[in-house]
């Protein structure tokens, strides 16, 4: 069609009523047409499009008027089509810069996003970002569809910080380059983007975080489910990325956005500080250093969680506490146990073996069996080692620690003993770890929750609850337990000595402890039919209306989580439990987890500052005098490897 006609066109469906007003009764008219043709007939059809005109535009057209430019309509419908269409655009703008070889083809893209801020927030806010340029064309990634878009990024040239969609970027006063979020920067535009050639839609994010809590989804599953909508919905982009690709990329993006939700809901920061790789070796890294902190903000905001407005019953919240494991979860641990934990003063040492994960076999493996498979890479030298007298260890608390369990199970084992019973000293045969030991109030939030790494006895019990104190928790006066019966008895023999220090945390713990409902029938100590009881007259009905089975219901839960809670090794597994038991709680109580700042508002003075501590690699290069520089899961070679591969050559070269 050539440009006259074109224009012959605009002016008839333009000169009676203007553009404006034609755009808006094509759309009246495209709505009317889905319904029924007895509803609207003849003369009610153009008085309702007359009425709706002239009221939106402030106008008085006639009916004639309207119903003039109605048929003409219906003559140029090509024309209007054409006049209302993107898709040309987008199709001649690729076709010409294909045909032209066109270098600046990102200028041209429909979305076109700057820096989330102009001026420079690190040196001077009144500092205009001077260097602006282009990054790339990226894609926004959505649940149905995905748009090219091109990004921009401002650079201040006093600081060097580097501005993009989402965060800020420094690359040259860190040793590792590292991102700074905001909450600005978060809620900037509707998607996510820290690297790379993809843009998450933070309600696509926020999206899959419902799923998982509420169908436990898996990134592999959702990630599936993204590129199959892609392919029914826009085939042309079918073959974007792969699958696997795109379930990594999902994993990090969404672990480092939910890592900024958290911190911004539960700590009172204005900035987040975020490797800018998430490579293995930086992410375990970070993850690592970091879980005490968030721990702590964790443990903080949902111990108190009452003094906030939620749908949580306030007969029953936070009036009493249940406690116990679950072994579902089980993952494969390093065979090395002998890691102390010191943290808790009041306790001394404990046990708690190594949390990571044994290096892999290779695929040309020819002794599957060796002991080095069964080893960390911090740990798998032992594997080469002929006895303990080789291998250097925390000596002294090593002792320590294990004096006090043998101690300890020695006066429970001259009692009477209980068909409900938990060791300490039980060992890690199969290279697993014991699954994952919580803690809920009775309105069943998560409030703390660890690793058992090696074992679920009564001290392993006890220093779960004293480092939820220690993190900033307070605790609801009574607890339930499957084994309430022998961790009274511990707490009885042990408090005030050397072993369970008197303390202000420790007057924190429980002074009610009762046997829940459910696992009362299989004791038999007199003490468990009697004050064990969780309806005893001692407990001044702290345990009335209590679901003691709050335990079991959310393990039944969680078990729908057991293929993917082994999937993740050491620190990963536990950033993804955290984030899994916030976002919860936030189900369970109606809480936005997007409500930034709601902690501080409420515990400004209980929450810390962002603080790091030391990882357990960090804390072992004295003692076992090995850290390897590369944490990935490979085979390293150790002297015995060389020594006895220079053996074998030797002995080639005589034969």
């Amino acid at each position: 069609m050539t440009i006259e006609k074109d224009m012959e066109c605009f002016n008839l469906l333009t000169k009676d009523i203007g553009l404006d007003a034609l755009l808006f009764l094509v759309s009246i008219e495209e709505q009317i047409a889905l319904l029924p043709a007895t509803i609207l007939k003849g003369y009610h059809h153009i008085q309702l499009v007359t009425s709706l005109i002239n009221s939106r535009f402030n106008t008085q057209y006639s009916h004639v008027t309207i119903l003039s430019v109605r048929n003409n309509i219906d003559l140029n419908r090509d024309f209007i089509t054409r006049l209302r269409s993107s898709s040309n655009f987008d199709v001649f703008i690729k076709s010409y810069c294909q045909e032209n070889n066109f270098s600046f083809s990102n200028l041209l893209q429909q979305r076109i996003y700057l820096p989330y801020t102009l001026t420079c927030l690190n040196c001077n806010p009144t500092i205009p970002l001077e260097v602006f340029q282009p990054i790339q064309s990226i894609r926004l990634l959505e649940y149905e569809r995905i748009q090219l878009a091109t990004i921009f990024k401002g650079t201040c040239k006093k600081c060097k910080y580097t501005y993009g969609l989402s965060c800020a970027y420094n690359h040259h006063t860190t040793a590792v380059p590292e991102i700074i979020v905001t909450v600005p920067s978060l809620s900037h535009t509707p998607f996510f983007h820290v690297s790379g050639d993809i843009a998450f839609s933070r309600k696509l994010l926020e999206q899959y975080s419902d799923l998982l809590t509420i169908s436990q989804a898996p990134f592999h599953g959702f990630a599936k489910l993204i590129l199959n909508s892609i392919r029914r919905y826009q085939p042309e982009e079918k073959n974007f990325v792969s699958h696997r690709s795109l379930a990594d990329r999902l994993q990090n993006v969404w672990m480092k956005y939910e890592l900024c939700r958290f911190r911004f809901m539960l700590g009172k920061e204005t900035l987040i500080k975020l490797p800018y790789s998430f490579e293995p070796k930086l992410r375990d890294y970070y993850f690592e250093s970091n879980f005490d902190y968030f721990y702590h903000l964790f443990v903080t905001f949902w111990t108190r969680h009452k003094h906030v407005q939620t749908s949580c019953d306030s007969k029953i919240c936070s009036k009493v506490m249940i406690t116990d494991g679950h072994s579902k979860p089980r993952r494969l641990i390093c065979l090395y146990y002998d890691i102390v934990d010191n943290t808790i003063e009041q306790m001394g040492p404990i046990i708690i073996a190594c949390p990571f994960t044994p290096i892999r076999k290779p695929s040309n493996c020819t002794d599957p069996d060796h002991l080095r498979y069964k080893y960390c890479y911090l740990h798998q030298h032992l594997a080469f080692l002929s006895g303990n007298s080789d291998r250097k260890q925390y000596s002294v608390q090593l002792q320590q620690a294990l004096e006090i369990e043998k101690e300890d199970i020695q006066y429970l084992d001259q009692l009477d003993h209980c068909t409900v019973y938990r060791r300490d000293c039980e060992d890690v045969r199969k290279c697993k770890s014991f699954g994952l030991h919580l803690t809920f109030l009775s309105c069943g939030v998560v409030i703390a929750f660890d690793e058992a790494i090696r074992s679920e006895g009564m001290r392993k019990v006890t220093r779960h609850l004293l480092r939820a104190i220690k993190h900033g928790g307070i605790l609801p006066p009574g607890i339930l337990y499957d084994a309430a019966c022998s961790l009274k008895l511990h707490w009885q023999r042990w408090k005030g000595t050397t072993y369970l220090k008197n303390s202000i945390d420790t007057e924190q713990l429980p002074q009610h402890i009762a046997i829940d409902k459910f696992h009362q029938k299989n004791h038999v100590r007199a003490m468990c039919q009697d004050i064990m009881r969780y309806d005893h007259a001692s407990h001044n009905g702290i345990f009335t209306d209590i679901d003691t089975q709050t335990a079991e219901h959310f393990f039944s839960y969680l078990t729908k989580f057991k293929s993917i809670l082994r999937c993740f090794s050491y620190p990963r597994s536990i950033i993804y439990c955290l984030l899994l038991f916030h976002l919860y709680n936030c189900d369970i109580t109606a809480i936005d987890p997007s409500s930034y700042g709601i902690a501080k508002t409420h515990f400004y003075t209980l929450i810390k500052n962002h603080y790091t501590t030391d990882t357990i690699a960090s804390s072992l290069n004295d003692v076992i005098g090995y850290v390897p520089l590369n944490s990935s899961n490979e085979i390293y070679e150790f002297e015995e490897d060389k020594q006895r591969e220079t053996e074998e050559e030797m002995t080639e070269k005589d034969a």
